[in-house]
């Protein structure tokens, strides 16, 4: 799996891949900072991103931009765990909206690409991710009919 990039207007590029033990740091500073769209409240710290990279049944991943913005802030990252045919984000965490549809867009395609033919997101409503509520939906998703369960098949998935 390489870095890749992915059109985010207007950003630029959205460069996505892998977490490199250079951005742990910066990701696990972002999924605790404030101003973010956090989609289940989990904040995995240095110890467990590192464990979840180095794992082949998890992915951690990162987002940073290309383009009018800095190309080494990170804008996003997602903690996977994958089992088979479905890829379980355990959070996915975006200083922006705008960033969230290319982002899906890469883990749908990572995911597809891998074999999996799920991706499935969870929303756990809190007061400080209250923007985040419809995000899932409005990604492809669907809901799967257990709370805050929402369910996006990767094999068709289109942006």
């Amino acid at each position: 799996m390489v870095r890749q990039f992915v059109d985010c207007p207007p950003a630029g590029h959205l460069v996505a891949g892998p977490v490199t033990p250079f951005q742990i740091a910066g990701v696990t500073r972002l999924a605790a900072g404030a101003d973010r769209l956090d989609m289940t409240g989990i904040r995995f710290d240095e110890g467990a991103t590192t464990a979840m990279s180095t794992d082949p049944d998890h992915l951690a991943v990162s987002f940073a931009v290309s383009g009018e913005l800095d190309a080494n802030e990170i804008v996003g990252a997602a903690w996977i765990r994958r089992r088979g045919q479905v890829w379980w984000v355990l959070n996915l965490v975006l200083r922006h909206r705008d960033f969230g549809l290319a982002a899906v867009e890469w883990l749908a395609r990572e995911a597809s690409v891998a074999g999996a033919a799920v991706l499935v997101g969870r929303y756990v409503p809190a007061g400080h991710n209250a923007g985040a509520e419809d995000f899932w939906e409005q990604a492809g998703f669907t809901p799967s009919g257990e709370d805050g369960v929402f369910t996006l098949a990767v094999t068709t998935y289109r942006k």
